[in-house]
């Protein structure tokens, strides 16, 4: 613990029992505006990131840069992606692409294989939407699967949300996966998904069909009777949707094109690094800002030929889906800017060698 202390005192010259009270006085006022006082996280973020820094007495002029340059060293990570995922959400689902996905294989199962599905489904959609979005979307759909199979509410809704919320939580483009990555240099988003969707997709069968069995159990309900989908709905008329194989390749596009610069980079690294033209453009169109904005494009064209949709439709979606992240990206680089001023003033260094100490001692201790 002595060497952990020291090294926190060394690194901007302050008092390391005052940078540990400071973090804990931080944290528990990020706690308390955020629970209880119901502020809204990116000033609580903010109002936290100061407590540490004028707390810890690493000055206030220093706290304010330090906290704004990592605010903007994290939105330049993050924040063209977010935008970029959400405008391809927004415009799947708003062309009918992904009512397209789901149609088809529902259409496809049997009563068996509704949850596995179902689980698919929610995987496929929540690799570029936000998992709010793809909520609103997919609870119309969960409630006919569910009043067409006449299977149990939790069978089918149990899987699609495992999907949706394993996706958002653990491969990028989302937020979280996209702000953990902002803390290593050099990280890799393509070799990140490469092992990212297997685990993702493990984690889904294990949390989804597997657990609605025993949930169908604990709560045998099934669909509302006082929910009526869109589609059965009085005087609603069904819409063209762009065929099956178009939708999917504009949802897997983005990924593909990141995994690809990933294999080529570690299958051959000597072309990887040769700065020939070709490979140049493979590592361009890998470039995670680069695959999501392909992927858009594409999905413009793709989909307005295909769905006869008109451009000015299309370019209202793009502009209709960045209010809803505006607060996420917010949040986001609070949070880069909070992880700033903990770097900065040592805290981190000093909770690192903490933690290393504390585990090299219990090794000996049980050796």
């Amino acid at each position: 613990m002595g060497s952990a202390y020291a090294l926190a005192a060394t690194m901007p010259n302050l008092n390391s029992t005052r940078l540990g009270i400071s973090v804990i006085i931080s944290v528990v006022v990020l706690v308390v505006l955020v629970t209880v006082v119901k502020l809204h996280p990116f000033v609580s973020l903010i109002l936290s990131g100061l407590v540490v820094g004028l707390a810890s007495g690493y000055g206030p002029v220093k706290t304010v840069t330090s906290f704004t340059t990592s605010f903007g060293s994290t939105m330049a990570s993050v924040g063209i992606l977010i935008g970029l995922g959400a405008m391809l959400g927004r415009l799947l689902m708003d062309t009918g692409a992904a009512d397209s996905i789901v149609d088809t294989l529902v259409s496809r199962s049997s009563p068996a294989m509704i949850p596995w599905t179902m689980a698919l489904i929610g995987a496929l959609i929540g690799l570029p939407m936000f998992f709010e979005v793809g909520l609103v979307m997919m609870v119309p759909v969960v409630i006919l699967v569910v009043r067409r199979t006449h299977l149990p509410l939790m069978r089918v809704a149990i899987p699609t949300l495992a999907g949706l919320s394993v996706m958002h939580a653990a491969v990028p483009p989302h937020p979280g996966p996209l702000a953990a990555l902002s803390c290593f240099n050099n990280a890799n988003i393509g070799l990140t998904m490469m092992f990212g969707i297997p685990i993702a997709i493990l984690t889904i069968v294990i949390v989804g069909p597997a657990f609605s069995k025993l949930a169908s159990k604990w709560v045998p309900v099934g669909a509302p009777e006082e929910f009526v989908p869109p589609s059965e709905r009085n005087n609603q008329q069904p819409r063209a949707v762009p065929p099956f194989r178009l939708s999917i390749i504009c949802i897997v596009l983005p990924a593909l094109l990141m995994l690809i610069a990933s294999v080529f980079e570690i299958v051959d690294s000597a072309d990887y690094k040769s700065g020939a033209l070709w490979s140049q453009m493979v590592i361009f169109l890998g470039k995670p800002e680069m695959a999501l904005l392909m992927a858009l494009l594409v999905s413009m064209v793709i989909l307005g030929v295909s769905g006869h949709v008109p451009f000015s439709t299309m370019n209202a979606s793009l502009s209709a889906s960045l209010p809803t992240v505006a607060g996420v990206l917010l949040i986001v680089g609070g949070g880069g800017g909070y992880k700033g001023m903990l770097v900065d003033t040592g805290i981190g260094s000093m909770i690192g060698s903490f933690v290393d100490h504390s585990h090299s001692r219990f090794c000996c201790s049980v050796g």
